[in-house]
């Protein structure tokens, strides 16, 4: 009699091919859910780009900001993309400069959260108020924009969060958003 070879796969050659994809399809997944929510988050801060350059060339222009010349024509306020819900600002004489976005229904973990810039001039450390606070050393002074999750109920989970944005919560003051816009 003659017997043929046959190769072929073995029932526990199989299970254990399987449970290897299972393993890593349980580990990918995940990470790749939060590296796709994280890119679309990061959404807002594109669309803030264009406020941010305005707000800079104000300031450097006139020498401070005056909160009456703001209005939707100077910060972009519509056609806010496919994850950005509404942008607003907080310029005025009370409080630290801030430009912020607030996430619409089409990201689910971030649903009506704020992300906010923060105007600092030099010291990282420490918002300013960009309304009472002049040009100094002769046009010199650079407005950094330190990026914030609101907090509390309202706050975007540090997984979520744009790499940029992942300061130290010490450092940064604390995002107050305006009546102009609800989060959370």
């Amino acid at each position: 009699m003659n017997y043929q070879n046959h190769q072929a796969f073995t029932l526990i050659e199989l299970m254990i091919a399987i449970a290897i994809v299972a393993i890593i399809a349980a580990i990918a997944l995940p990470a790749y859910l939060d590296y796709t929510t994280r890119a679309k988050v990061s959404e807002g801060l594109i669309v803030l780009d264009g406020a941010k350059l305005r707000l800079e060339e104000i300031f450097y222009l006139d020498g401070w900001i005056d909160s009456n010349k703001l209005n939707d024509s100077s910060i972009q306020t519509q056609n806010l993309g496919k994850y950005v819900d509404q942008v607003s600002w907080q310029i005025d004489n009370t409080t630290i400069s801030t430009l912020y976005v607030r996430y619409n229904n089409n990201i689910a973990p971030v649903v009506n959260k704020c992300l906010g810039l923060i105007a600092t001039l030099g010291d990282l450390s420490t918002g300013v108020n960009l309304a009472t606070t002049s040009v100094s050393n002769m046009g010199r002074d650079k407005i950094t924009w330190l990026c914030k999750s609101s907090s509390g109920n309202a706050s975007i989970p540090y997984k979520y969060l744009p790499t940029n944005c992942r300061n130290n919560p010490d450092i940064a003051p604390t995002l107050v958003t305006n009546a102009g816009l609800t989060c959370g």
